[in-house]
């Protein structure tokens, strides 16, 4: 634990992967949650089967890079951190 402490001091930045909760008071979406998840009704069940495998990566690329960043990148760079 002490080397974890030393290296965290040193780091020049320091991320932390942490679950979904963290990121819902940030007003991230999540993937499941109660009324604002992703994969949440028909259409986040036709997107996750869509952008949730290789399917859609593979035949749309750009489509799939575009809903990517709405729905993922631009809400987590956009948050306020804890």
């Amino acid at each position: 634990l002490s080397e974890c402490a030393e290296a965290i001091v040193r780091a020049k930045r320091v991320v932390i992967f942490t679950g979904a909760g963290m990121s819902a008071d940030s007003g991230i979406a999540t993937f499941r949650g109660q009324g604002n998840g992703i994969w949440n009704g028909i259409i986040g069940k036709l997107a996750l089967v869509y952008f949730g495998t290789p399917f859609g990566w593979r035949w749309t690329p750009s489509f799939a890079w575009r809903q990517y960043v709405q729905k993922f990148y631009k809400p987590i760079a956009e948050a306020d951190p804890h």
